[in-house]
């Protein structure tokens, strides 16, 4: 299946705001992109970036090299959350690329990922 390419905010090393894309993140490698409903959630928080991270040596074992989180809140409330998760290098925020990629879910006018489950093999 092939993705859309979009951009997504994301800080750099040097704490600059970048535009990044999709394929430029997985060119040339084997990635996992999942989604959460929303940063700061009890649920997201908890049970499933920790469970990524917790399983993240055992997924580069068996071929993946990144493993990308998105969600549909902005950069700058991603970057704080992200400080949460010291082993997390790519936490992205993009309610577009949500909507691109079909997932969003309208809630009183919010734009989430449909569930956690929604997750894509690049590579």
């Amino acid at each position: 299946t092939t993705i859309p390419n979009e951009s997504l905010g994301h800080f750099d090393k040097d704490d600059d705001l970048q535009q990044v894309s999709i394929y430029f993140l997985s060119a040339g490698k084997n990635v996992i992109i999942f989604g959460v409903p929303g940063a700061f959630t009890s649920t997201c928080s908890m049970k499933h970036v920790p469970g990524f991270i917790d399983h993240a040596e055992e997924l580069k074992s068996k071929g993946i090299d990144e493993i990308l989180l998105i969600s549909v809140n902005d950069p700058y409330e991603m970057k704080a959350w992200a400080k949460t998760y010291p082993d997390n290098k790519h936490a992205l925020g993009s309610t577009a690329y949500t909507h691109a990629l079909g997932l969003e879910l309208d809630l009183w006018r919010r734009r989430t990922w449909n569930s956690v489950e929604e997750v894509y093999f690049v590579g």
